[in-house]
């Protein structure tokens, strides 16, 4: 078997609405044998999956292992083996399906991804382990292929908290692009924003270098008359030391800089304090000296000047039993099912590295020594949950002035999101011997979203609210139709329907793309990622749906030709419409009946003929409708209320079908989306005072929706309201 052409769908394709991928598969001489006609292959494959929890086949709700022994094709077993590889690297996919191609022995193989580098590599792995026993060879074993789909997830996801936020906006239906691990771009057209971490583009460049020089941060607060704690700056092993002697043990001591290491506390003496330097990163030249209080950590989460959450930090610990050393107690911690190399577990597995040591011997201590049964050996010097630390929620207990000091920290430093780490003892009493230790940019917010213990806090959720309070916020209007040869007439006089001083109209259709000023790609997406287009007309058609499927994951509107000649195509738009949306269907299109019952919008009829039952039903049930009467008259219809539009005869004097259909379409669009029926009417009107004689006007559909000669060539220099003069 082998792989003929691979197809990534970041959105809605043909096959699902989820992210796939479809595998062009020849299974060249297997076509006809099925997995209980290969004697051992049943035996051996289950003896692979022996440790693994076995997927259940959707088809037939039966485990995988029971169709596998009455009998199950090559292209569906890798289908089901490469969810099942995901499954068990802990990647949470579930979809597939295999469908006939028109050729013998080609299939297409289509499942869920998360990751496009783990995915194609589940599927390579379940190919080489089932060619391999087809074969008789012996076969990386499944474990393996396992650990090595974890290790590329793990590599290219999304950073923990970059993946909180884009699952916060894909559930609040807000359009959201990768644009690598930390990076993403909300909303669509001239309302998109970025994220980088929890760095938005709402963030100021002064606040982030604020925050990342830490006696800046300090002199902020200080000038706010905020606690924080005494320290100096330090640059060499003597000032260190003296610098120890004029403020007194216990001491802090942390990188100047905050990108170049992390915090070290409750340092006791000057040989503890020598040994902390010494095992600190050589390119740190200078450092903040401070004094140490006693209490406990938290952070406070600030999003738009309100406290979020806020968690109790506790640095990783471990609890003698009299007989094992410290790091078989840690050995023993980490299989903790709380602990995991993941983001979505609470807490991280505890790192047995260069830092560990190190902070054990302040205590004159190591990883062989054997704590007594019951003593409680804190392995780290830090509280990061990155390294071992736990995250507790204390977010109904933080007292009302404690949490009015963080959001004064935060508004200090300029940050609309931040982390504000303070110590004291109590954080549900009023402020009492509190000090802030630290304002961080881009916090870390997996704390919060999958704390140790404690309430989960939907913290992604509430910086995409903080960014869009609406949908309409995020989102520019799309309008997409797909349609047959000659469609494009419809969009092309939508896009003059809907151009207005205040609104640039991005047009994209099968050959260019054209928006109000500014230059475009020609790509489908190019449109929708333009920050200079408020509103988005795209016309699809086959090559750019199999081939990339959908470039959004909704619409506003979805014009449904009759002319298009792909029946899967037309349901895709009904899926992905919003149901506050509107599907324009066409009364005399054989599949109206079911693509209006699949249809969650709105639906909108449009008839070239008023003799037809769709537009009776319509009428009847008070729906809206566009339909041409037997006086030949446009008629717009909604609520059993009929207006006359216009004439057919004002529009043009040799109408077909087809291009009064398209006028109908593009009127009800437009309509739909807030043009009112007076300025249509004055926009046709205008159109036609134009025109110098009759025989032009018999053409001016066509002259409204033609590239004139000149503009031919050059569609990305062209200024689009020149299109339709």
């Amino acid at each position: 078997m082998k792989i003929n052409r691979v197809n990534y769908y970041k959105g809605p394709s043909l096959y699902s609405l989820k992210p796939s991928i479809c595998i062009e598969l020849d299974i060249e001489d297997l076509e006809y044998r099925s997995s209980d006609l290969l004697p051992g292959f049943t035996e051996s494959l289950l003896a692979c999956l022996s440790d693994v929890e076995l997927a259940t086949c959707r088809s037939y709700q039966e485990k995988f292992s029971e169709r596998l022994k009455h009998g199950i094709l090559m292209g569906s077993i890798l289908e089901h083996l490469t969810i099942i590889i995901q499954q068990a690297a802990g990647i949470d996919v579930s979809s597939s399906k295999i469908l006939m191609t028109n050729t013998t022995g080609i299939y297409d193989v289509i499942y869920e991804y998360k990751e496009s580098h783990s995915g194609i590599y589940a599927f390579n792995a379940a190919l080489d382990l089932v060619n391999g026993l087809i074969n008789n060879q012996n076969p990386v074993q499944l474990k393996e292929y396992i650990e090595n789909t974890a290790r590329l997830y793990r590599t290219y996801k999304l950073n923990p908290s970059t993946e909180v936020i884009y699952n916060a906006a894909e559930q609040a239906l807000i359009p959201v692009e990768r644009m690598n691990p930390k990076r993403l771009r909300l909303g669509t057209g001239a309302k998109q924003k970025y994220v980088d971490g929890t760095i938005t583009s709402e963030t100021t460049n002064i606040s982030v270098e604020n925050a990342s020089n830490r006696q800046s941060t300090k002199d902020l607060l200080g000038l706010a008359q905020l606690p924080v704690p005494d320290g100096i700056i330090v640059n060499t092993i003597e000032e260190i030391f003296s610098g120890a002697d004029y403020l007194g043990f216990p001491l802090v001591i942390k990188p100047l800089d905050r990108r170049l290491g992390k915090t070290i506390t409750n340092i006791k003496d000057r040989q503890e304090l020598f040994n902390v330097v010494n095992c600190q990163d050589p390119q740190i030249k200078t450092y903040l000296l401070e004094r140490h209080y006693t209490g406990n950590d938290f952070r406070l989460l600030i999003i738009d000047g309100k406290m979020a959450a806020a968690s109790h930090r506790v640095a990783p610990f471990i609890i003698g039993n009299g007989k094992s050393t410290i790091q078989q107690l840690i050995e023993i911690e980490n299989t903790n099912p709380l602990r995991g190399e993941g983001p979505y577990t609470p807490m991280s597995k505890i790192p047995l590295d260069q830092s560990m040591t190190c902070f054990l011997e302040k205590s004159e201590l190591s990883l062989q020594s054997v704590p007594t049964k019951g003593q409680v050996i804190q392995v780290m010097g830090d509280i990061h949950i990155e390294t071992g630390g736990q995250a507790i929620d204390v977010t109904d207990q933080v007292h009302p002035s404690i949490r009015n000091l963080g959001i004064t920290a935060a508004k200090t430093i300029g940050l609309d999101i931040a982390g504000v780490d303070i110590i004291c003892k109590d954080v549900s009493n009023p402020l009492d011997e509190i000090v802030i230790c630290d304002v961080h940019a881009n916090p870390n917010i997996r704390m919060h979203q999958y704390p140790s213990e404690g309430k989960p806090r939907d913290v992604g959720r509430a910086i995409v609210d903080y960014l869009f309070p609406n949908r309409q916020d995020a989102v520019i209007p799309v309008i997409a139709m797909i349609g047959g040869n000659g469609d494009n007439h419809t969009t092309r006089l939508l896009r003059y329907f809907l151009d207005k001083d205040d609104i640039r109209v991005g047009l994209m259709f099968k050959e260019h793309s054209f928006k109000s000023k500014p230059k475009s790609d020609r790509d489908l997406g190019s449109i929708l990622s333009n920050p200079f287009v408020d509103l988005a007309v795209i016309e699809l058609n086959a090559d750019n749906i199999l081939g990339e499927g959908l470039p959004f994951s909704n619409c506003d509107i979805g014009i449904i030709s009759r002319y298009s000649t792909n029946e899967r195509m037309k349901y895709l738009i009904t899926e992905v419409v919003i149901e506050t949306g509107a599907c324009i269907l066409n009364a005399q299109d054989v599949h109206i009946e079911e693509l209006s019952r699949a249809a969650k919008a709105e639906t909108i009829v449009i008839s070239s003929n008023e003799e037809n039952p769709f537009i009776d039903r319509a009428i009847s049930s008070g729906r809206a409708a566009w339909f041409v009467d037997n006086d030949s008259w446009i008629i717009y219809t909604k609520e059993r209320t009929h207006r006359r539009f216009l004439p057919l005869q004002s529009i043009t004097n040799e109408a077909d079908e087809q291009t009064v259909e398209y006028v109908l379409q593009a009127l009800a669009a437009a309509h739909r989306q807030g043009v009112s029926l007076e300025q249509l009417r004055e926009k046709m009107m205008r159109f036609n005072r134009q025109q110098s004689s009759e025989s032009n006007r018999a053409k001016s559909v066509y002259k409204m929706v033609e590239v004139p000669k000149e503009l031919q060539g050059i569609p990305q220099a062209a200024p689009s309201k020149k299109l339709f003069l």
